[in-house]
């Protein structure tokens, strides 16, 4: 069973944060009530996170740096498109996924990730995940490592073992380190159970995310 402490003392010695820094918090408002997820930038005017995030959303709020407390900038989101097929009443991650258009151009020290047409794991794949989901009553910027375990029937979600994920981390991106490179393969959707986490499959998603900032460029 993975430890979060013996993650976290590890990662202090070793972990290059700037790897992961296109990720960040959002913070998300239903009338009173404010909720913290989790979002990767594709490029500076447009991040990606799960659909049930933004979901019935009034506002959303992009909060930049490593701990939800203290951000370095606070960024507002124009407007959010979530995927056409979700529909929570049938499925709590099929079609998760959300694009964000933000107000302002992030910064220039952030990253960006690519989006990839095929992803093919094994259970031998080295799976990494970003998420800010609530610790010790923080919402900080956490690293884990949950494992492959298998890949939906419509090849939408991957399936993973992971007993570390925790409500915040939903949006957060999942990466597949290959030969030394970080490939974005998936979005962190929902956990079934005790450790297994559905991710949104982007390479399924490339083509609908792509035509959509298309079109707002032409706008």
């Amino acid at each position: 069973m993975q430890s979060l402490i013996n993650i976290e003392s590890s990662l202090q010695s070793h972990l290059n944060w700037n790897r992961f820094n296109s990720s960040f918090v959002i913070e998300v408002k239903r009338g009173n009530e404010i909720f913290t997820s989790t979002a990767v930038a594709l490029n500076p005017y447009v991040a990606i996170t799960a659909a049930h995030c933004v979901d019935c959303a009034d506002e959303v709020v992009v909060l930049l740096g490593e701990n939800y407390a203290r951000p370095d900038s606070v960024m507002s989101a124009q407007k959010w498109i979530i995927h056409p097929g979700y529909d929570p009443r049938y499925s709590l991650y099929e079609n998760d996924i959300a694009v964000l258009f933000l107000d302002d151009k992030l910064p220039n020290h952030l990253s960006y990730e690519l989006l990839y047409d095929d992803i093919k794991l094994d259970h031998y794949a080295m799976i990494e995940r970003i998420g800010f989901g609530g610790r010790d009553h923080k919402n900080v910027k956490i690293w884990t490592n949950p494992s492959y375990q298998s890949i939906s029937f419509n090849k939408k979600n991957f399936l993973f073992n992971d007993n570390l994920s925790v409500i915040g981390d939903s949006g957060g991106p999942i990466y597949l380190e290959d030969e030394g490179h970080l490939k974005l393969i998936g979005l962190h959707s929902t956990l079934e159970g005790d450790h297994t986490t559905y991710a949104v499959n982007l390479s399924e998603y490339k083509i609908w995310i792509e035509s959509l900032i298309s079109l707002e460029e032409a706008i």
